[in-house]
């Protein structure tokens, strides 16, 4: 594409999970030491086997947005990776719906009024000083799909006042994506002050958390300046890398 320069994009009619496809992209270069992989999006008009967190299924008929997103990131910015990729998104949904405001939950979700709209999944995979790292993301854009497995209902830029096409959608969002993910992984900073703004949480709100150790409960505090969420609990204050609030 003329506007992404370096970045490769893969277009498929259907496939088990871009995510999916992704990793597999990542062990063929892997077993050849020679070969370089640019950035490189995959797209996919529907998936099968869509992934959500913990081990959820994501629906993915056609009129929706499945992608996933793969580049060499230094293994200082695997922290933020969650974070840029949800605000990456969230950038992208604004230019179609431009007076959307606080609708980022902890870590990348999209939810408005408790309604979700879309959602994104991260791994990274470890090589030296760099790692390969996976930002798979999906935006419910002219349907809004059951969510098996999650109380929530969903809803779709559509519902939302979108009247534009899914192919004007998809543009909109992929290449603010492409553009704008390298450059908030490099500001950690004006990262961390651009999720704050944007997200549902505000200071002194309750929340409870699933980790993988237990539930965590305390109030929202921010997030620290190596972009892990912080919740005052009594006298201590928790910092967590990751978790999923309920």
């Amino acid at each position: 594409m003329s506007g992404w320069p370096g970045v490769n994009w893969v277009w498929l009619a259907a496939v088990d999970s871009t995510n999916a496809m992704a990793e597999r992209l990542q062990e063929a270069w892997l077993a050849d030491a020679e070969a370089v992989l640019p950035p490189t999006l995959i797209c996919a008009d529907t998936q099968w086997a869509g992934r959500g967190r913990h081990g959820r299924s994501w629906q993915s008929p056609r009129g929706g947005l499945y992608a996933s997103f793969v580049s060499w990131v230094g293994v200082e910015a695997l922290p933020w990776l969650p974070l840029a990729a949800g605000v990456a998104v969230l950038l992208g949904v604004r230019r179609l719906l431009p007076s959307l405001g606080r609708v980022l939950k902890w870590p990348n979700d999209l939810e408005v009024e408790q309604r979700k709209l879309g959602g994104v999944l991260c791994s990274s995979r470890i090589q030296g000083d760099r790692a390969w790292a996976v930002a798979g993301f999906g935006v419910n854009v002219l349907g809004a799909p059951a969510l098996p497995g999650d109380p929530r209902q969903a809803t779709s830029l559509a519902q939302l006042g979108f009247g534009g096409t899914l192919e004007e959608a998809r543009e909109a969002i992929l290449e603010t994506f492409v553009t704008q993910f390298p450059v908030l992984l490099a500001n950690p900073e004006s990262l961390r002050r651009t999720w704050l703004a944007a997200s549902i949480h505000g200071p002194g709100d309750r929340l409870r958390l699933k980790t993988t150790t237990g539930p965590v409960e305390g109030q929202f505090l921010g997030l620290s300046r190596q972009g892990m969420l912080e919740l005052r609990a009594g006298d201590r204050i928790i910092s967590l890398a990751s978790g999923e609030v309920e």
